[in-house]
């Protein structure tokens, strides 16, 4: 009876354990991620598209900015990493907002609290506003920050998972405007 006991002990532990594993693992790998290109043939990838708020309570969709490149970043003020990446979004903004849309999207926060964060910090960049997280759920995410990088044509090609370094946001950049 005792050895039975000894043995359900030790399996239920392998189990966590490997479960652990398994979930650090899934956690931990867009640690130092690089923007990933989407699809694997070339092929371009329609981006999902989303409706969100402006800063004016005005509804804004993806669509809306056809024509120019897109970066996306998802982010919310609770979020560490999120204000962390905050200052290259405002520079690369500040660098490329006549030639590249930046669509700063708050998630699941209400304006008034993305709002006082923005002005707090003297971020010029645009801030739309997903407070039901339908557009965070369209991108399949499950954590923040996230960023995707969107061509002209509304094609979906790359993303970053996770903090974005000024570099990593850069690269994102030159794949969607090869001009930078």
């Amino acid at each position: 009876m005792k050895n039975k006991k000894l043995l359900l002990l030790v399996l239920i532990m392998v189990v966590l354990l490997g479960g652990a594993g398994f979930l650090y693992s899934q956690l931990t790998r867009n640690v130092n991620n690089t923007p990933t290109p989407q699809g694997t043939d070339h092929t371009p990838v329609a981006a999902p598209t989303f409706t969100v708020t402006d800063s004016n309570g005005a509804t804004v969709s993806l669509e809306d900015f056809r024509g120019k490149p897109v970066v996306i970043n998802f982010w919310a003020t609770w979020c560490n990493f999120c204000v962390k990446e905050m200052p290259h979004f405002e520079e690369s903004f500040q660098q490329y907002g006549d030639e590249v849309h930046f669509l700063m999207v708050n998630v699941q926060e209400s304006p008034d609290v993305g709002k006082n964060f923005i002005e707090k910090n003297d971020y010029t960049f645009p801030v739309y506003y997903d407070t039901a997280g339908r557009a965070f759920s369209a991108y399949g995410l499950t954590g923040l920050p996230a960023t995707f990088f969107i061509d002209a044509d509304g094609n979906a090609v790359a993303q970053a998972r996770g903090a974005v370094t000024a570099e990593k946001l850069q690269r994102g950049i030159d794949l969607i405007y090869p001009q930078a």
